[in-house]
C-alpha cells in the first residue's frame, strides 16, 4: 500500500510539472489580445479519448451498459450527468480561474457573441482516474488551446497543455466530476498567468 502511495505521489508530481507550461506551435506572444475587453470561449470534445478508450462513444457505451445492468435506467441517468458536467462544472471552472488571473488586465473570457476573438479549449484526453479511499489514480486531461479571429476564422495562436492534473491529494474527490473539474481549473490558471505575463 505504501509503495502504491509513493508511485501515485511520483506520478502526480510529474504530471504537475509538465502541466505548468503551454507548448505553443504558433502565435505565442498573444499581442492580438491587447485591445480586447471581451473574448468569447468555446469548447470542443469531439476528438476526445477517455481512459483506455480511444473514442468517447466507446467509453459511454460500456459505462451505460454497466450501470443499467446494476439498476434499470441508472446508465441513462449517468449519461445525462456525464454530458451536463461540461457546462455545469468543467467550463465554469476553466473560465473562473482564467478570469481570476487576467483580472488586472481588465479582460473577461466568457461565452459572448459579437467579439473579435474566440479562445477554443479542445479536450483531447480525459483520464477520469479513481479514488476509493485506500487507493487512487490521478485524473488528468490533455488540451489544445486555439485563439481564432472571428471575422476571418484564422488561427491566431495554437498550443497544447498535456497531463493537466485533477485533484490529487486529500479532499472530497471521490467522484469524477470533482476530480476532472480541477484539471479545467488548472488549465484556466496556467493560461491566465501566461496571458498576464505576455501583456503586462
Amino acid at each position: 500500500m505504501k509503495l502504491f502511495a509513493l508511485v501515485t505521489l511520483i506520478l502526480s508530481c510529474s504530471l504537475m510539472v509538465e502541466a505548468q507550461k503551454i507548448r505553443w506551435e504558433s502565435g505565442k506572444d498573444l499581442k492580438f489580445l491587447k485591445n480586447e475587453k471581451f473574448i468569447n470561449t468555446e469548447y470542443d470534445y469531439s476528438n476526445m479519448s477517455v481512459g483506455k478508450f480511444d473514442k468517447e462513444e466507446d467509453y459511454i457505451q460500456e459505462k451505460v451498459a454497466e450501470q443499467n445492468k446494476k439498476e434499470k435506467g441508472k446508465g441513462d441517468k449517468w449519461l445525462v450527468n456525464w454530458k451536463a458536467d461540461r457546462k455545469a462544472s468543467f467550463e465554469p471552472k476553466f473560465e473562473e480561474l482564467l478570469n481570476k488571473h487576467v483580472e488586472k488586465l481588465d479582460k473577461l473570457f466568457l461565452k459572448k457573441e459579437n467579439t473579435n476573438i474566440t479562445v477554443v479549449l479542445e479536450t483531447t484526453k480525459f483520464e477520469p482516474g479513481f479514488n476509493i479511499g485506500v487507493m487512487k489514480k490521478p485524473a488528468y486531461c490533455d488540451f489544445i488551446i486555439k485563439f481564432i479571429d472571428n471575422k476571418t476564422k484564422a488561427v491566431l495562436a495554437s498550443g497544447f497543455l498535456k497531463n493537466v492534473p485533477g485533484s490529487q491529494f486529500g479532499g472530497n474527490d471521490y467522484d469524477v466530476t470533482s476530480r476532472v473539474a480541477e484539471s479545467y481549473a488548472k488549465a484556466g490558471k496556467v493560461l491566465g498567468k501566461y496571458i498576464t505575463d505576455q501583456l503586462e
